[in-house]
């Protein structure tokens, strides 16, 4: 599947978010959040190509440029969890940028909820069969798995993940989070990543071998 292929929305909106997007992340997060929504993308129109009338690219690339502003910009300063302060970081952004409520809440949804099923991730034997997510929170979460860990490989061509990673570098991203992750877990023992330990995320992103290649 060329990158050419996967459909990059251009609108007023998407325009502005990615304009502070680019004046606020730091470039590994930055490159972080398109190649997940590239990711993401690819692996809908590969394997799930019927979600493809649930969401909107526009409300998709808002979700990806915003998702991590909780764990790299002025909200890390917070003392929510790193998710949260991207949701309500997120809400004020979009809504300050003329989105409309319906995309806004779609959008906070999907930010605040990224890391709904982590855990299973991490440890495949606890899969159970309750709880939903909306769409667009399942294809965010989708390419940012894949980026992360390395997890879903084999749903995505990877002639498609060489071609994103080379538009995005990676600019050594899995240390990069690991980190950010553990400085996290550190300066906010009650947030959401000690749910996992904040050295075992460390240790799982670091050991992405799907992606170790590259960065």
């Amino acid at each position: 599947l060329p990158l050419s292929s996967i459909p990059f929305p251009v609108t007023p909106l998407t325009t502005k978010v990615r304009n502070y997007a680019a004046t606020r992340l730091p470039s590994p997060h930055l490159n972080h959040a398109y190649r997940t929504y590239f990711l993401g993308q690819a692996m809908v129109m590969q394997q799930f190509p019927e979600w493809r009338e649930h969401y909107t690219d526009e409300a998709y690339l808002c979700a990806a440029l915003l998702h991590g502003v909780g764990i790299c910009g002025p909200a890390k300063s917070t003392r929510m969890s790193a998710e949260i302060a991207a949701g309500v970081s997120a809400w004020g952004i979009l809504r300050g940028c003329g989105a409309e409520i319906a995309l806004a809440e779609a959008v906070v949804e999907s930010v605040v909820r990224q890391r709904d099923g982590e855990d299973r991730v991490f440890n495949p034997q606890d899969w159970g069969t309750d709880g939903k997510v909306p769409i667009l929170c399942q294809i965010l979460q989708m390419g940012m798995w894949l980026d992360n860990v390395g997890y879903l490989s084999e749903w995505i061509d990877m002639r498609t993940v060489e071609e994103v990673v080379e538009r995005y570098p990676r600019l050594g991203w899995c240390y990069v989070l690991a980190e950010a992750m553990e400085r996290e877990g550190r300066e906010k023992p009650w947030g959401s990543v000690t749910k996992i330990g904040k050295e075992e995320w460390g240790m799982r992103v670091r050991g992405n071998k799907c992606m170790e290649r590259y960065e």
